[in-house]
């Protein structure tokens, strides 16, 4: 196994629920995803991010006791982040 695959990363389990994995790199590289996340009991839809790992450290960045999770991104970097990845989208269709 080269990563982990970003479709695969459900941790913190009591916390996070996975949408939709919106961006992928690949081993080595980064992924963005959307999903759902538990702030004190109030479930909202955020954007969070990682680093996918590669053949030497497979289980990729942020993790948690063994496990790969994701980093929750600041409401305020959401829209920049969807913008880049619309750029990033359009760029690998030409």
């Amino acid at each position: 196994m080269t990563y982990v695959d970003p479709k695969d990363v459900v941790s913190p389990k009591s916390h996070w629920r996975l949408l939709e994995v919106l961006y992928d790199g690949g081993p080595g590289e980064w992924s963005v995803a959307e999903g759902q996340w538990d702030h004190g009991g109030k479930w909202s839809v955020v954007l969070a991010i990682r680093w996918n790992g590669h053949d030497t450290a497979a289980i990729g960045n942020p993790q948690s006791r063994g496990l790969p999770t994701w980093f929750i991104l600041p409401a305020a970097l959401e829209e920049p982040v969807r913008t880049a990845l619309r750029e990033l989208t359009d760029q690998t269709r030409d």
